[in-house]
């Protein structure tokens, strides 16, 4: 039997798309199974903090090794949480090619698997036929069902099935996968994960992204769609004219809707948003109609009517967003959040796109934010460049807190090659618990206490206050004005 996580929302309004994941087993336990939370995406948990008083609990040893820097990777995926047999869990995948199972109570290792390459895509977590099983998506080219169990019968191996979605043998360039999600399609559960596979060996040239939806219990091949050479991205699950669908977001620049079903087109054409993609895409209901969210690499974010492909707004946001939107309804007003290039953390309106409200950090925002409640309010959590979690309200972005969580290990960074991973929340253990990955190599566990870690706002300088977008201009100006007085300086003193 097939357990169903609990407290599930149906954010795309369709009773019959139910998210397969771990029941809590107990009533006040909140797991956080995949990516974006559920199959919406819309990283919204029900987890309640009894106050914002966040203290650091725990944090990981370090991976084995630190490798070099490597562009498109990140140092860890997002994390998901579980609960599995009584025992709280936080799965993530990491660079060093293993994919960890740590206590969530205390940080400690549980166990590890080795896959052929990089796990940059978040772990799916759920219990099919009794089962429980994490699903995870390598670089290697490979999806993996592992046994989610710390202690394993005598002579079972971790890993149940593997499914090499390209041949490996004679190619040079690793896979990109999206990051996978389970959902229960017509009562029975499936595995839906993305890839792109980008073979540009001596004696080919392959470049095909694709989306593959799998029997959980075996990995059989249920049917294979090809969306075209480039990259596909983590897509999300809701409705068109009542039939279950994926809406895949295609790198190039584009939007698919396809069927649950069987991979068929389900628009008349797939949406062009003219620009490159590489955000995921949530979905919600929101005044009775379903709507997608993505950003752009322009400087737009936008809104999409998922019954039709019809654009319904963009906001001009000025930069790049590849933060995927998390979404809720505060005080009665639909709203989506989003991170940015230019630092900021940004609420806008979910019918109108007009911007609410605008925080900023002191670094670039491409992780997701996850929404939960602190004491009496919804509050927003994303990292940031800046080596920084923050936590802010998701009604009027006024700042709650701040913590350092390690800094960047190497000298320099590519502007959007670099991945960055983004937090979750849950209740596990009956703990609520906000975990953090971060690029020093260490992840971190935040739960509520008497005392709090709080490092306080960030202290602005006059370039903090002007932004990025007049800073660069204003040194400008004055390396010019000190040049003419430095030159005119000279000549007076010649004269």
């Amino acid at each position: 039997m097939n357990t169903l996580h609990r407290g599930h929302r149906m954010g795309a309004g369709a009773a019959a798309l139910v998210l397969l994941a771990s029941a809590a087993l107990a009533a006040e336990n909140v797991d956080w199974p995949m990516f974006g939370f559920d199959p919406s995406r819309q990283g919204l948990s029900p987890t309640r903090f009894p106050s914002a008083k966040l203290q650091r609990i725990w944090s990981t040893p370090k991976p084995r090794a630190l490798f070099t820097y490597v562009e498109g990777t990140s140092y860890w995926s997002c994390p998901c949480l579980a609960t599995v047999e009584g025992e709280p869990r936080v799965f993530i995948g990491c660079y060093d090619n293993s994919v960890y199972a740590f206590d969530a109570a205390t940080g400690a290792q549980a166990w590890a698997f080795i896959t052929g390459d990089a796990v940059n895509a978040t772990p799916a977590y759920a219990v099919i036929g009794g089962r429980p099983m994490v699903f995870v998506a390598s670089s290697d080219r490979s999806i993996y069902a592992l046994d989610a169990r710390s202690s394993l019968p005598e002579h079972t191996t971790r890993r149940i099935w593997q499914l090499e979605t390209f041949h490996w043998a004679h190619t040079v360039n690793p896979a990109r996968m999206a990051s996978p999600m389970v959902a229960e399609i017509d009562g029975r559960p499936v595995l839906f994960c993305g890839v792109w596979n980008n073979n540009q060996s001596g004696t080919e040239n392959v470049q095909r992204g694709e989306v593959l939806a799998l029997e959980p219990a075996t990995g059989k091949i249920l049917w294979r769609r090809l969306i075209g050479t480039g990259a596909v991205n983590t897509p999300c699950l809701g409705t068109v004219r009542g039939e279950p669908a994926l809406f895949v977001p295609y790198e190039p620049g584009s939007i698919f809707a396809i069927s649950a079903h069987d991979g068929r087109d389900l628009w008349a054409t797939p949406y062009a948003a003219g620009e490159e993609l590489m955000s995921g895409l949530s979905v919600a209901v929101a005044e009775g109609r379903q709507l997608l969210f993505l950003g752009g690499r322009t400087a737009w974010a936008y809104c999409v009517d998922a019954e039709t492909g019809a654009q319904l707004w963009s906001t001009n946001i000025g930069t790049w967003v590849d933060s995927t939107p998390a979404f809720a309804v505060v005080d009665g007003r639909p709203i989506v959040f989003f991170g940015t290039y230019t630092y900021f953390v940004f609420a806008c309106d979910a019918l109108t796109g007009k911007e609410i409200w605008g925080y900023r950090t002191r670094g670039i925002i491409q992780g997701s934010p996850a929404l939960a409640h602190m004491g009496d309010e919804l509050v927003v959590c994303v990292n940031s460049l800046d080596n920084h979690v923050y936590v802010v309200a998701a009604r009027d972005g006024r700042f709650v807190f701040r913590h350092h969580i390690g800094d960047f290990p190497w000298t320099h960074y590519l502007k959007g090659r670099t991945i960055w991973s983004s937090c979750v929340v849950g209740t596990l253990a009956g703990r609520p618990l906000l975990v953090v990955p971060s690029y020093s190599g260490v992840v971190h566990g935040f739960a509520a206490a008497a005392s709090s870690d709080n490092a306080g706002p960030p202290r602005d300088s006059i370039f903090d206050a002007l932004g990025e977008a007049y800073t660069i201009p204003l040194l400008i100006v004055v390396a010019v004005v000190l040049a003419i007085t430095a030159r005119r300086l000279i000549a007076t003193r010649r004269s």
